[in-house]
């Protein structure tokens, strides 16, 4: 679209904003100060008259810098002379009068065409600060209705507005701190690629204040902490308990929700969030939290025989999830739960040789007293069905015995040699050793001897011999 070769904006300040909010009354004597802005696009030409300025001293501002004073004895002409370069550009006037006891201020934001782009579609957007960090941009120029165009922030492109009924003609962002560049781009038949951009500057605003709520959770002893502070989501700040820092927000590598849960253990806690933001004084909130001890007043477990001689216990207690307990066997902790160096499984598996015990759980809870449950387990003795093989090595006259019955490596058995009823030897191989189950034996030549396989303990049945001698 093609714009007007010169056009001339006058903005005429309607009403006074004061630092003080100053209308003039009977009993508010503030005077109103205020500007006009006319802008020559074809001259690229700036004028800024001040009004409501008689008899005071005042002062120029743009974009928060001092450029000028004007005392009482100056003689001037009431007009702004300030070179601008195409921008958009905060310019304010403050002034001092004996008659209001407050500063007066009063400030507009001054668009300066760039007279290069007049002849290519002439985009322009309006800035709306909504905070610290977020802002809402409102394209307007003349001709929006028939130009395709595209909002991108750091290089980056963030929405297109297509040609149709449905545009929204703006974008809603939340920068972090620091420089930022938001344009609007689109294409022209005479000029090519055509944007428009500004600068957008972000401070960093020290935080005055922080505060997280406590909300205790299901389960023992659990809390949920929910930091609400102006600024949260762009000030970083780690979370303590008792000086260790357990999480952070805001930081690189770590998860932001602005949450922490958190199981304790009973005691006295302190609880704060501080503030890490260079240039700023720490700000830090912390509050106290009392963990009581909850302690248990009844244990319990059951267990059942997984074969032979291995029985599995398992824990079935409310709270055995966090209270510290032991497993004792004939007045011997054999295992830990909810302790520090141990697996907790809240489960004993033992291997038992036959006989009767005393299996026990009990607690070990600071601060309370000790709490238990005891099982009396009856193992009995396993007979086994024995047997085993044996065969001449070659070449020699030594013979070798094998085991071979179910349930072997969980007993203990003794190999027996005999002539004529007379004991020649024996060799024992004990429960759970990692031996082969062979037995060796020499045989003189024209001797018979009998090898005897015996389980021991009191299963006289379990034995089973046999005769071999050294072939002719």
């Amino acid at each position: 679209m093609k714009l007007l070769n010169r056009y001339s904006i006058l903005l005429t300040v309607l009403g006074v904003i004061l630092l003080g909010s100053c209308t003039p009354d009977e009993t508010n004597p503030c005077p109103d100060i205020q500007f006009s802005v006319d802008i020559d696009s074809v001259n690229n030409t700036v004028a800024i008259k001040a009004e409501g300025i008689e008899d005071l001293t005042y002062q120029w501002y743009v974009n928060d810098v001092l450029i000028d004073s004007v005392n009482l004895d100056d003689i001037t002409d009431d007009i702004f002379d300030f070179e601008f370069e195409p921008g958009t550009y905060n310019v304010c006037i403050t002034a001092q009068s004996e008659q209001c006891d407050r500063t007066l201020e009063f400030c507009q934001e001054v668009e300066i065409p760039d007279p290069n782009q007049e002849e290519c579609l002439g985009l322009q957007f309006r800035t709306d600060k909504k905070s610290d960090h977020a802002y809402k941009f409102f394209a307007e120029f003349d001709g929006i209705e028939n130009v395709e165009y595209t909002w991108w922030v750091n290089d980056d492109s963030i929405k297109t507005e297509p040609l149709g009924a449905d545009r929204a003609h703006f974008i809603e962002w939340e920068f972090p701190v620091g420089e930022h560049i938001v344009c609007i781009v689109a294409e022209s038949e005479d000029c090519g690629e055509v944007e428009y951009c500004k600068e957008i500057v972000v401070e960093q605003v020290c935080p005055e204040e922080l505060f997280f709520e406590k909300v205790e959770q299901e389960g023992h002893n659990t809390y949920k902490f929910i930091a609400e502070f102006e600024n949260q989501d762009h000030t970083p700040y780690v979370w303590y308990i008792n000086d260790d820092i357990v999480d952070k927000e805001n930081f690189e590598d770590f998860d932001t929700d602005h949450k922490l849960f958190w199981q304790f253990d009973p005691g006295v806690y302190t609880i704060c969030i501080v503030a890490e933001l260079e240039g700023c004084d720490d700000v830090e909130f912390c509050i106290e939290l009392v963990v009581e001890n909850d302690c248990l007043e009844e244990v319990f477990f059951d267990y059942e025989k997984e074969n032979d001689n291995i029985y599995v216990f398992h824990s079935d207690f409310e709270g055995m999830e966090h209270a510290p307990y032991k497993w004792i066997i004939d007045d011997e902790i054999v295992d830990k739960e909810n302790f520090d160096g141990f697996d907790t499984d809240h489960k004993l598996v033992w291997d038992f040789d036959p006989g009767e015990y005393s299996v026990c759980i009990v607690t070990d809870q600071e601060g309370c007293e000790s709490v238990e449950y005891c099982e009396t387990v009856v193992v009995d003795e396993v007979c086994r069905e024995i047997s085993f093989t044996g065969a001449q090595d070659e070449g020699t006259n030594t013979f070798t015995f094998t085991a071979d019955f179910d349930g072997k490596d969980d007993v203990t058995y003794i190999w027996t040699v005999y002539i004529n009823d007379v004991k020649q030897g024996d060799e024992v191989r004990e429960a759970g050793s990692n031996d082969d189950h062979q037995f060796s034996w020499e045989f003189d030549e024209g001797v018979e001897y009998e090898i005897c396989l015996r389980q021991d303990g009191d299963c006289d049945e379990s034995q089973l011999c046999k005769v071999f001698s050294l072939p002719n």
